[in-house]
């Protein structure tokens, strides 16, 4: 149990194989690899995280991930390889970078809840053979130009159910069964539509 600090320096505790750990409430970084390799089974994130690339990386016993309502940055491969998450909700997220999820073979859904300000890069959310939906349920500031979805091959919908500012809608990369984006509520401007 770590007590003092603010940040959770890049692997820390990366081969440990630690089954919980409880985050001091100040912690506002997460570094790269810091809990790489753990054995993690249930992690609460604190509020106004920031999640480094890797940070839990190959966690292959982590089945419940809780975020908190704001995320300041999450970045590139933070749950790569966490083969029994099934799912991911996320709330706030102030910038989701590329290759945010990938390689997560038990993923069958994705939400966002809250505002994202910025989805950004390539294959943002790739390599989930499972994965069939994909939520935006609050606004969506913008989206990259890039191939935001590859090789999602059971992927079938992207639902954005609130506002969308400005976005991007590629055609996902390997994705068969897509049936396309379902944009419920108002899009001011598409680069692509």
């Amino acid at each position: 149990y770590v007590q003092t600090g603010t940040a959770i320096n890049r692997s820390l505790f990366a081969y440990t194989h630690l089954e919980t750990f409880v985050f001091p409430e100040k912690t506002d970084s997460i570094g790269s690899y810091a809990f790489a390799h753990c054995g993690l089974k249930q992690i609460k994130l604190p509020e106004n995280v920031t999640l480094f690339e890797g940070a839990f990386q190959n966690d292959s016993l982590l089945t419940t991930v809780i975020f908190p309502k704001n995320t300041c940055l999450y970045s590139g491969k933070v749950f790569d390889n966490c083969s029994m998450l099934q799912q991911l909700s996320f709330n706030n997220v102030k910038y989701f970078s590329a290759y945010g999820i990938s390689n997560m073979s038990s993923l069958t859904n994705i939400t966002f809840n809250g505002t994202l300000q910025h989805i950004d890069g390539m294959g943002a959310i790739s390599n989930c053979p499972k994965l069939k939906n994909v939520d935006f349920r609050g606004p969506v500031i913008s989206t990259s130009r890039s191939q935001l979805i590859s090789n999602c091959p059971q992927l079938e919908k992207v639902t954005f159910y609130g506002p969308v500012l400005e976005a991007s809608f590629e055609t996902p990369e390997n994705c068969p069964a897509f049936k396309g984006y379902m944009i419920k509520d108002v899009l001011c401007y598409s680069r692509t539509l």
